[in-house]
């Protein structure tokens, strides 16, 4: 509030300021305590992760993935914390692969490894198809498996069996056998 003396009235401030001078209800001294703004150049701007809704002297929180968001709404990112594990995209602000949104904090959390994308900590959507792996929805939570002529060893890492085998289990183990190539399963040597 002012005092306005050319017409001896209190007149109130611009709604972000606290105080201003009576010269000026827009410009301010002052802002507003615990609003969530920063006094900057005579104007009390919004604080990272909160915005300005044109009318309340308390900045809204934006959503949660969002480093700054449009006056409009909160859902619209403007900018993104890249140390949170996001980009930004069309006014959103995305985890990066090998991470996902758990729908509360804006740092990204880690994928299995061995998802490419993820809805959660053990359910994959993507695979990496470059490390040989595959989507498994056969399975639940959904996985990314070693593909096709390929096993996974100790260090989490795809390779590949012995040319005769379909699927394996070890350099040495085969599980099934490839028809396509006209070989059988042998129990007791467990090759093809």
């Amino acid at each position: 509030m002012f005092f306005n003396t050319t017409t001896n009235v209190c007149q109130t401030c611009n709604y972000r300021c606290a105080t201003c001078p009576m010269t000026s209800p827009t410009t301010c001294l002052t802002c507003p305590a615990n609003s969530f703004r920063t006094f900057f150049n005579s104007t009390c701007l919004c604080d990272t992760y909160y915005y300005d809704d044109g009318s309340s002297s308390i900045c809204k929180a934006c959503h949660h993935s969002c480093n700054t968001c449009s006056s409009s709404t909160s859902t619209t990112c403007l900018t993104c914390n890249t140390a949170a594990n996001r980009f930004f995209s069309s006014g959103s602000c995305l985890c990066k692969t090998y991470f996902y949104d758990n729908g509360a904090l804006e740092l990204c959390q880690p994928c299995m490894y061995n998802c490419l994308t993820c809805v959660d900590a053990v359910s994959c959507s993507m695979c990496d198809a470059t490390l040989y792996r595959t989507l498994n929805t056969l399975v639940t939570p959904n996985t990314c498996s070693c593909s096709l002529y390929y096993f996974e060893v100790s260090n989490k890492t795809c390779v590949s069996c012995l040319y005769h085998c379909y699927t394996c289990n070890s350099l040495t183990n085969c599980l099934t056998c490839d028809s396509a190539k006209f070989r059988t399963f042998n129990k007791t040597s467990q090759l093809c």
